[in-house]
């Protein structure tokens, strides 16, 4: 997930109350307050600068695990990070929103994945697996990993909604 979008407004003026350096301004989409700024470098690299993990999730039934005559319905899932902004990023922790069929919804928060905090590099990937537990034969899993860059920009990337079923044996 993308951090907020800036945009540069090259306006040069002369300003005195920072000795006649010529200044311009970056402004957040959709924020009428202007951040002024000494100089474009600083805000160059503002704006080239993306932090962005993609995750995608692949969830497996695990029929040897489950047992339906008990409601016990049991899923993996495997989830591959990949840093597809061009700046280093860290997970750091994690929420997940598992929602049963019957609409039984059980949140899970915490530090790191699977006992990690990867450092992934731009174009690299972090892949781990888990497993979860329904009460009903499907369900629906999303959430949210909480990361942040080298230089200390938090942000999170999104987990898109993604269905647990129970496969026919």
């Amino acid at each position: 997930v993308s951090q907020s979008r800036y945009e540069l407004w090259r306006t040069p003026v002369i300003d005195d109350a920072l000795d006649g350096a010529e200044t311009g301004c970056i402004v957040r989409v959709g924020d009428d307050t202007p951040m002024k700024l000494r100089g474009f470098q600083m805000a160059y690299s503002r704006l080239m600068s993306e932090a962005k993990l993609t995750v995608t999730v692949v969830p497996q039934y695990l029929d040897e695990h489950s047992h339906p005559e008990r409601n016990e319905y049991a899923f993996a899932y495997a989830v591959t990070v990949t840093n597809t902004g061009d700046v280093p990023a860290q997970v750091i922790g994690r929420h997940w929103v598992i929602t049963d069929a019957n609409g039984k919804v059980e949140e899970v928060k915490g530090l790191a994945l699977v006992g990690k905090q990867p450092l992934i590099q731009p174009g690299a990937q972090f892949e781990y697996s888990s497993w979860t537990r329904l009460d009903t034969p499907h369900g629906i899993m999303h959430g949210e990993f909480y990361c942040v860059t080298e230089n200390m920009e938090f942000f999170e990337a999104t987990i898109e909604p993604f269905a647990l079923i129970r496969s026919q044996s």
